[in-house]
């Protein structure tokens, strides 16, 4: 999944403005705590159809998480 594909995801499967998502954005300013990152990818993979055996670390990107997902995928 590349970012172009997160950011589309990200933006119409929870309501973000698509100006907010960029590759620099760190994760935790588009979720307040862990447990909303878990539940942000567990929607991701239910969208695209796989489970995301991924644990992002506080200072993870957004551009981090796509690169992840790929190698997950």
């Amino acid at each position: 999944m590349d970012f172009k594909e997160l950011k589309a995801l990200i933006c119409e499967e929870f309501g973000y403005d698509s100006d907010d998502i960029r590759p620099e954005t760190l994760l935790m300013e588009i979720v307040s705590d862990e447990y909303e990152v878990q539940e942000l990818l567990a929607g991701i993979g239910e969208a695209i159809g796989a489970e995301l055996e991924i644990e992002p670390g506080e200072d993870w990107t957004l551009g981090n998480l796509a690169d992840a997902i790929s190698e997950a995928l």
